[in-house]
């Protein structure tokens, strides 16, 4: 769909990840305009049923997309699942479908259980609030396979460890854009690189690129993720069909 939006979808479940669906983000003063349109309006949305919420980044949790999702389910809400911390903000929205979670804790919608994992990163959105709430990693265990939204995060150990606890998952959602500078970001965002390490370290059946094409706010060149990943690739052994830097609204079955 676009940054790091995603529409999952199993035989009985609708979810979406970290949702921009307008043409900008941010604080009302100081918007920031989306490069293209993302891959999928709100009108042409199937029912939402679970709304995964890495963090409280501007482009991560956009308030203005989570209220058009609710506002078309009135009569059943979707249930947003979200760091610790995070929940206060969602309530002052009216959105008050919510679970917060800890790392390691999970929930289950249905027949799918959602476990909230490690990932590298920070949280903030003013002056005042930095880290006072939580970011993760989520990890979908559902009957048709595991499937891994790893949000925003550098590159660690903890993608290993989630391969050893949980084994591969089918498909992986792996941030590869927003990178530079690198003395900077290492600490926050993993390049192209890192990504595919961390496809290898899940072992991943099936990798699709995130968290790039959408939003023109980092460093490098806009085309930059896209051709280092393909390098990337080349050097670490990877078919392009099992890493996929997607076309924004492009549509994957697995």
């Amino acid at each position: 769909m676009g940054h790091a939006g995603a529409l999952i979808q199993t035989p009985t479940l609708n979810i979406i990840t970290d949702p921009v669906l307008f043409d900008s983000i941010g604080p009302r003063l100081f918007p920031t305009k989306t490069v293209t349109s993302p891959g999928v309006t709100v009108a042409d949305l199937p029912r939402i049923d679970v709304i995964l919420i890495s963090h409280n980044h501007y482009d991560h949790l956009d308030l203005d997309s989570l209220r058009a999702i609710f506002d078309r389910q009135r009569s059943n809400p979707p249930r947003v699942l979200a760091g610790l911390g995070v929940g206060g903000l969602l309530a002052k929205q009216g959105l008050s479908s919510y679970s917060e979670l800890d790392w390691d804790q999970s929930v289950a919608v249905k027949d799918t259980k959602f476990f909230f994992l490690e990932a590298i990163h920070t949280s903030r959105r003013g002056i005042s609030d930095t880290n006072k709430t939580l970011w993760g990693s989520f990890l979908i265990d559902s009957p048709e396979g595991k499937i891994y939204f790893a949000g925003d995060t550098a590159y660690g150990e903890h993608f290993k460890q989630i391969y050893e606890r949980f084994g591969a998952p089918k498909v992986s959602l792996l941030p590869i854009g927003a990178y530079e500078p690198r003395w900077f970001m290492y600490r926050m965002h993993m390049n192209p690189d890192e990504a595919v390490r961390a496809h290898t370290d899940l072992h991943s059946e099936h990798s699709i690129a995130i968290h790039f094409g959408l939003l023109d706010m980092a460093a490098e060149s806009y085309e930059a993720p896209v051709n280092e990943l393909a390098a990337a690739r080349v050097a670490h052994g990877i078919e392009e069909a099992t890493f996929v830097a997607p076309h924004i609204g492009q549509v994957f079955r697995y």
